[in-house]
């Protein structure tokens, strides 16, 4: 069970960082499109990482569904849960972001991507919390 965790925490390691990553990317790679007319390397290493980062979601997610068994009954796991699938669609939505602009459909504004890369660090903050303190 020590190994699944294991796992589980390198997994969400880099998933995090990822989610951490690619949003700040995608404001780069967005003035990079301004820029040039066109997606770019920021661009590029962007979607690179978006792509690598999901893979280490799903090991994360399939690790994290087996040690979640003791806890299904506990009311602080179904809040962490509900955190985690929020972060989820928030990495999803980034995802679309990344397409929308390789497809030169992103209107949203600099500032609005810069708020919105602060929301997965309040989540994760939020999930670790719960998960050191289980209230």
């Amino acid at each position: 069970m020590l190994w699944v965790k294991t796992l589980h925490i390198l997994m969400i390691a880099g998933w995090l960082t990822g989610s951490f990553v690619v949003p700040r990317g995608l404001i780069f790679a967005k003035r990079e499109y301004d820029e040039l007319g066109r997606t770019g390397q920021a661009f590029d290493l962007t979607y690179r990482v978006y792509r690598f980062s999901a893979g280490l979601a799903i090991i994360a997610a399939i690790t994290g569904f087996w040690l979640a068994i003791p806890y299904l009954s506990d009311g602080w796991f179904h809040i962490k849960l509900t955190l985690v699938a929020a972060l989820a669609i928030h990495y999803i939505y980034t995802g679309l972001m990344l397409r929308q602009l390789r497809l030169a459909q992103l209107q949203k504004s600099e500032r609005f991507l810069r708020i919105f890369n602060e929301v997965s660090v309040l989540l994760a903050f939020a999930i670790i919390a719960l998960v050191l303190f289980k209230p």
